[in-house]
């Protein structure tokens, strides 16, 4: 889903609710997980933030692709949705 807007006017706000939603309705059975994309402005950035979200250890020693990785690892076989 895109929200397309000028700053200010609420944006995350719906982004959130729309997360709440679906979150308090059990349309995933393992959650929903909003991820606030404000400040990414490359994939790596947005990589980092999904890692940061789900409390993997960001290690020095693991590059993006091994982040990517445990990532993968952990929402494997889950009924999710990432907002």
């Amino acid at each position: 889903m895109n929200i397309y807007g000028v700053p200010g006017i609420g944006k995350s706000t719906v982004a959130r609710e729309v997360c709440h939603f679906i979150f308090i309705r059990n349309f995933y059975k393992d959650g929903a997980i909003y991820l606030n994309c404000n400040k990414c402005f490359t994939i790596v950035g947005l990589i980092n933030l999904m890692v940061e979200t789900v409390k993997i250890q960001n290690s020095l020693n693991v590059n993006l692709n091994e982040k990517f990785g445990l990532f993968k690892d952990l929402i494997k076989g889950r009924d999710l949705t990432l907002y």
